[in-house]
């Protein structure tokens, strides 16, 4: 729209909306109560994928939620294969060789590197963690 508003322009005052169509009450507790029931399905989904993530993770898996690490010191750096599994190598191969190493997580986002010791700080933390 341009120039002058609708006739159907909601406008808001202390007691509701006004419409085109009449007034809508809005109270308070009839907003929580929506945003409430709104939001425990989805409370629940969340809760249900940070379990799914946590089994992946524990199955060795990759589940996206920090960036890959890269020793600047001694070269080593974590891929993800085509399975999804996080791997560690030296060098660029066809396919992967894994080294078995794993680097440590010392704090949300400070890790250790298990071949040299070197601490590497992600830029942003990592998700899901405060």
């Amino acid at each position: 729209m341009t120039g002058t508003q609708s006739d159907a322009t909601l406008e808001c005052n202390r007691t509701g909306y006004l419409h085109a169509f009449g007034r809508i009450r809005l109270s308070t507790r009839s907003i929580r109560a929506a945003v409430v029931s709104d939001r425990t399905p989805l409370l629940d989904l969340c809760q249900q994928l940070e379990r799914v993530q946590a089994e992946a993770a524990a199955l060795g898996l990759f589940v996206g939620d920090r960036d890959l690490l890269d020793c600047p010191n001694c070269k080593l750096f974590e891929d993800v294969t085509a399975e999804g599994l996080l791997i560690t190598s030296r060098e660029l191969a066809i396919p992967p060789i894994d080294t078995g190493l794993r680097f440590s997580q010392i704090s949300s986002n400070t890790f250790q590197c298990p071949a040299c010791a070197e601490v590497i700080t992600l830029h942003e933390e990592v998700h899901g963690e405060d």
